[in-house]
């Protein structure tokens, strides 16, 4: 009876334990509440409470088989993630997780177009694009792009609120 802890797509916690995923339903001081993550696709109400990552409490049965080999997909996808994070290219990265994958977790992934989608996904939404501004105080562009030809200061800096420009 091993617990392993991995995170999911969104960076929340999951817990497996004899096959079965949990995904972290709500925390009271120490205790943690996790759910099984088959409760919305196959209504399942089985429940775990933890203290200390060790199971003090079980509440409810499964439904459903469990899934021997869920520890190796979330491990595969989870070093997909981390690969991600890397200069490596996205059909390296599919490659060399795929030659370290047994098959049993192979059966189970998902097609190889939809892992580098994942990759890509993942790549652009660490590209930390800035948020709506709100006053032209807080753009901040560096060098030559905020001087004129002319050497002069780009931009007005007597207004404080950002007016859109449109073509009309």
């Amino acid at each position: 009876m091993s617990i392993l802890f991995f995170q999911t797509e969104k960076d929340k916690p999951v817990l497996i334990e004899n096959g079965f995923d949990y995904t972290q339903e709500r925390t009271h001081g120490n205790k943690v509440y996790w759910r099984c993550t088959q409760c919305n696709k196959q209504k399942c109400k089985a429940r775990l409470h933890t203290i200390n990552n060790t199971i003090c409490h079980r509440v409810g049965d499964h439904n459903h088989a469990p899934n021997p080999s869920i520890s190796g997909i979330r491990q595969y996808r989870s070093e997909i993630r981390d690969l991600s994070k890397t200069t490596m290219t996205t059909h390296s990265i599919v490659a060399t997780s795929i030659a370290t994958a047994s098959t049993t977790v192979l059966s189970q992934l998902s097609p190889i177009n939809a892992l580098k989608r994942t990759i890509c996904r993942r790549r652009a939404a660490n590209l930390n694009f800035p948020a709506n501004l709100r006053s032209i105080s807080e753009i901040h562009i560096n060098g030559s792009f905020a001087l004129t030809k002319k050497k002069k200061d780009n931009f007005n800096n007597t207004t404080q609120e950002i007016k859109i420009w449109t073509g009309f």
